[in-house]
C-alpha cells in the first residue's frame, strides 16, 4: 500500500533560476530539479501523500496531504512549504470537503498562506499561475491564492442536466501583505458534447480591492482522437 516515486527534470521552459525563460528550455537550478514522494494508503478510506522537491541551489519545497472518506464527504487537509534562497520560507495549509446530495456535487475549501517575502505555494514552471491549493478559481489562480499573506475560501456546486454539465463557484481571496491580490471571483461553467467535440463555456466576474471590476468569457473546444 505504498508507492515510492523519484523524479528528475534537467531543463524546463517555465521559470528558471528566478527568471522567466518561457521561450527557451533552460537549466533548472545548477543541476536540475529532483522530486521524491511516498504515497501511502494505510486504510481503504484514508490516503496520505508526501512530496519533497529540491531545485539545486535555488529552492526546496515539501507538500503533505491526507484525505479521509467519511462516507457523506471526502475531507482533505494540506500542509506545504517552500524555501527559496535569500527569501523567507513560506508555509501554508488548506482544508477541503466534497460530497454529493441528490445528484448535486458540493465542495467547500479554505487556504491560508503565511506572511513574509517568500515565494508562492505554486508551480514555478507556470510562473506561479498553477497551484494545487483547492481554493483556486479560473483567473484567481496561484498568482493570488498561493501568495504569502493570502487567505482564501471557495464554494462550488455542480450537476448534470439534459446532456449539459453545469457548475457555479465563488472564490474570495484577501491578502494581508498586498491588496493587489484581493479578488472575489464568481464563475458559471457550462459544458456539453457536440458530435465528437467537447465544448465548454466559462463566465468570469471578478471584483478587486485595487482595480475595477472585470468580466470575461472563455470558450474552449476540444477534440479527442
Amino acid at each position: 500500500n505504498v508507492t515510492l516515486i523519484g523524479a528528475y527534470v534537467g531543463k524546463g521552459n517555465g521559470l528558471a533560476n528566478g527568471g522567466n525563460a518561457a521561450d527557451t528550455f533552460s537549466k533548472i537550478g545548477t543541476d536540475g530539479a529532483y522530486a521524491f514522494a511516498a504515497l501511502v494508503k494505510p486504510m481503504d478510506n484514508l490516503s496520505v501523500n508526501a512530496w519533497y522537491y529540491d531545485l539545486q541551489s535555488y529552492a526546496t519545497a515539501y507538500w503533505v496531504d491526507a484525505t479521509v472518506d467519511a462516507g457523506i464527504a471526502k475531507v482533505t487537509g494540506i500542509y506545504a512549504g517552500v524555501d527559496v534562497n535569500g527569501q523567507d520560507e513560506t508555509t501554508g495549509y488548506a482544508f477541503s470537503a466534497a460530497g454529493s446530495i441528490e445528484g448535486i456535487a458540493l465542495m467547500g475549501a479554505y487556504s491560508s498562506v503565511d506572511e513574509g517575502n517568500g515565494a508562492a505555494l505554486a508551480n514555478v514552471a507556470t510562473d506561479e499561475k498553477k497551484t494545487k491549493l483547492p481554493t483556486a478559481g479560473v483567473y484567481t489562480d496561484g498568482m493570488y491564492v498561493a501568495q504569502p499573506g493570502s487567505d482564501t475560501w471557495k464554494v462550488k456546486a455542480a450537476t448534470k442536466v439534459a446532456g449539459f454539465s453545469l457548475a457555479a463557484q465563488y472564490a474570495s481571496c484577501e491578502n494581508d501583505v498586498n491588496n493587489a491580490y484581493d479578488s472575489d471571483e464568481f464563475n458559471i461553467i457550462v459544458g456539453t458534447k457536440i458530435a465528437d467535440f467537447s465544448v465548454k463555456g466559462i463566465y468570469v466576474n471578478r471584483e478587486f480591492a485595487a482595480a475595477s471590476e472585470s468580466q470575461n468569457i472563455r470558450l474552449i473546444t476540444s477534440y479527442s482522437f
